[in-house]
């Protein structure tokens, strides 16, 4: 048992983290939280907020020794990061039992393996989403893979205005919204969007061209994002 006084490590630091963190506070528990987000809502209520990346080697290694216990806020923190922190305090859910939760198919198949009963599923192994698209007279364009958020990023900054000062994106001025996007969202550090614009309507509509524009302008640069 953990007594008041000792200190709860969380990777992820959103809506639940923040309830979490307040709870646990309310309790006499510390909370360090890890999120590359500076405006989280979890790191806003936390004792000590880590603004770093979930694999982040520094930040894993500064969270596994300031802790008696570390958590995840969602499913999607990478497994291998909360192997790497069991070695250093105790970890709870394992990495093996959120791996499984990352995979809907492997995490039902381990339920019936355990004598329970998931909801009703079914497994599709003949016609991806797309194939069911294409036989409908849809013609999709898409990659294997979703293009990370730096990249899309740069593709579209590379096309407003490249290095070199060509720039080959304009803005119909009737597209208020998509203009007062392109303004005031912003990029963090790490290459990723500030969300913290989406409480006020934005993100939406330069995030989705984004994937346009990296599927036809792919910007092959370093990672770093280029801000303008």
């Amino acid at each position: 048992m953990l007594l008041p006084g000792s200190t709860l490590g969380m990777l992820g630091g959103g809506q639940l983290g923040r309830l979490f963190a307040m709870s646990a506070r309310s309790l006499g528990y510390k909370v360090i939280v890890v999120e590359p987000d500076p405006t989280s809502p979890a790191g806003q209520v936390a004792d000590e907020h880590i603004i770093a990346a979930y694999d982040d080697e520094n930040a894993l290694e500064r969270l596994g020794k300031a802790c008696d216990v570390i958590t995840t806020e969602f499913e999607n923190i990478p497994a291998d990061v909360l192997r790497k922190l069991s070695n250093d305090c105790p970890v709870f859910p394992p990495a093996d039992a959120l791996e499984k939760a990352q995979d809907r198919i492997v995490e039902k198949e381990f339920i019936l393996s355990c004598g329970l009963l998931p909801v009703p599923y079914g497994v599709i192994t003949t016609k991806s989403d797309i194939a069911i698209l294409r036989s409908y007279g849809f013609t999709i364009t898409a990659r294997k893979s979703n293009p990370r958020q730096k990249d899309r990023l740069n593709a579209v900054n590379n096309l407003f205005k490249s290095k070199s000062g060509k720039i080959r994106y304009y803005v119909d001025p009737s597209c208020k919204k998509t203009i007062e996007d392109f303004n005031k969202v912003e990029s963090l550090d790490d290459g990723k969007l500030n969300k913290k614009s989406e409480k006020s309507g934005l993100v939406h509509i330069s995030d989705a061209l984004g994937y346009a524009v990296y599927y036809h302008f792919p910007f092959r640069g370093k990672d770093k994002v280029i801000k303008q």
